[in-house]
């Protein structure tokens, strides 16, 4: 996976409710079953039910998501995460 620059990233899940993150450097979309956010370790993908960006602070590389986690998935680029979202939708 492509590390971008020394920037750190962090994760911090609690009773799958709440997330807390760094290294965060933009908001790809978000709803309230998916938030797709580009990190210094990629892409980012978080699925799950009532999901809502609570904080978010791109100068900081800050965000704060609330709601029920279901799962957490990278992929090293946007085409990667297009295109795998793509191949299980038409199988």
């Amino acid at each position: 996976m492509e590390d971008r620059g020394n920037a750190t990233h962090k994760l911090h899940v609690d009773n799958r409710n709440r997330i807390m993150l760094t290294g965060v450097t933009d908001v790809i979309s978000f709803d309230d079953k998916l938030v797709m956010l580009d990190t210094v370790q990629g892409i980012l993908s978080i699925r799950g039910e009532g999901l809502k960006v609570d904080r978010l602070t791109i100068e900081n590389g800050e965000a704060g998501i609330e709601g029920k986690v279901y799962n957490l998935e990278y992929a090293d680029s946007r085409e990667e995460r297009v295109g795998s979202f793509f191949g299980r939708l038409f199988k």
